[in-house]
């Protein structure tokens, strides 16, 4: 491979080339009408580093610890963006794959799921082991890599059972185990994600499993389609850190990332924008009445389908932070100019109304559409869980949380004037 080249492909085509000059990336397109991304448009000039930082950096994990794992793992010099996608770059968000130029593109963009059967005494070690060995890194020619700050990994399931992929397939599930220092974690995150599809909003398909005793939250990514006969294809996306073109260091209001005016800004670009700015009110009303101060710009994404129609993704990563007493109560991103997500108050949400340009009384009949909903949802979901056997104390906190905060902003949708 050279040192300093790697090819960029969507899917099945070749769209440029990520070059490493003096320690910077550059990145040209090459013969190609598909953009990587809104940031990122096709044109002759080649993007420099800072928007390279953005969308390729914005592939891989965030913490530093991490990257430098990784990189010790591949036995790399470097923890560099370029140096570790050129080792965990085939199988990252949506349908990029960063490789060698020299691997061969294919001929089909649908994969045959191949890989090699887990049992629960192996999955378990595995998921002990991510603390130490992220994203699998290393394991059976594993080349996948995920976003985010929190231990995770993702596999196949071929016919209900989870495989780690051969080195040329793509996956199709992320398993996220329980976070350090979030008590009942995993429970959580099922618990919100559950609600939100019941409530009705567009949500990723999550399980609640466990393998050896160790809990953990099985997604099936919404970034590939499924066909008959174990294929898959890529289905691109990107998150709207990297559509803004803000590096993920950056994610956060507070350190200058993008507020929800942008995030409502950036869906005037999508193929149906009405029809996605209202999902958007849902998901930020949602996340507000479930607790969940850390909702920021990588936290939604556009998918980019190859017909040439852009949507907003499924809902995903959402779990309530107010049941936790040392986490923050200050927001991602702030609501009509306050971030204290305990001390909004009804003009904070009218300010925020005027600046997403969504008129008072449409605004309240999705709020209040959306809590009929969770009032009616949630004891299904209560029930679910306890089926499962998963019932605990971190689930019933959030279930009390929910009912105050929704009781309390049925108040508040009175005063919003």
């Amino acid at each position: 491979m050279s040192e300093d080249t790697l090819s960029v492909r969507l899917g099945e085509k070749s769209v440029g080339t990520l070059r490493l000059h003096s320690g910077s990336m550059l990145f040209s397109y090459e013969d190609s009408n598909r953009p990587l991304s809104l940031s990122m448009p096709v044109r002759e000039e080649s993007y420099t580093n800072k928007s390279c930082e953005a969308f390729f950096g914005g592939l891989l994990p965030e913490p530093i610890e991490t990257k430098k794992l990784i990189a010790r793992l591949y036995g790399l010099r470097s923890n560099s963006s370029f140096s570790l996608l050129s080792k965990i770059g085939f199988d990252c968000a949506g349908a990029v794959s960063i490789t060698e130029p020299s691997e061969p593109l294919r001929k089909n963009a649908f994969y045959k799921l191949e890989g090699h059967p887990l049992n629960q005494k192996e999955l378990h070690t595995h998921l002990e082991q991510l603390p130490k060995r992220p994203l699998f890194a290393g394991v059976d020619g594993v080349r996948i890599s995920l976003a985010g700050v929190q231990d995770k990994a993702a596999l196949c399931m071929i016919e209900d059972e989870l495989c780690i992929p051969l080195p040329d397939v793509p996956t199709t599930h992320i398993l996220k185990p329980p976070i350090r220092g979030l008590e009942g974690s995993v429970e959580n995150e099922y618990f919100c994600m559950a609600l939100s599809q019941r409530a009705g909003l567009k949500t990723a398909n999550v399980k609640l499993e466990s393998a050896g005793g160790i809990n953990y939250l099985l997604i099936e990514r919404f970034d590939r389609h499924f066909e008959p006969g174990l294929k898959i294809k890529r289905i691109h996306q990107e998150d709207f850190c990297q559509a803004l073109g803000v590096v993920s260091t950056k994610k956060y209001e507070a350190d200058g990332g993008p507020t929800l005016t942008d995030c409502f800004e950036l869906l005037n670009q999508v193929t149906f924008p009405g029809v996605d700015r209202l999902e958007l009110v849902r998901r930020v009303v949602f996340n507000y009445l479930v607790g969940n101060a850390d909702c920021h710009a990588k936290n939604f994404s556009i998918i980019h389908f190859d017909d040439g129609t852009i949507s907003l993704s499924p809902n995903y990563d959402v779990m309530c932070t107010s049941i936790y007493s040392h986490a923050t109560t200050k927001m991602a991103m702030s609501i009509g100019g306050q971030s204290d997500m305990n001390n909004i108050r009804s003009d904070n949400w009218s300010t925020l109304c005027s600046r997403i340009n969504i008129r008072i009384p449409a605004f309240k009949n999705v709020c209040e559409a959306l809590i009929k909903n969770i009032e009616a949802s949630l004891p299904e979901v209560l029930d679910d869980i306890k089926q499962q056997g998963y019932m605990n104390q971190t689930v019933e906190s959030i279930a009390k949380v929910i009912d105050k905060r929704t009781n309390e902003f049925l108040r508040l949708l009175e005063k919003i004037k």
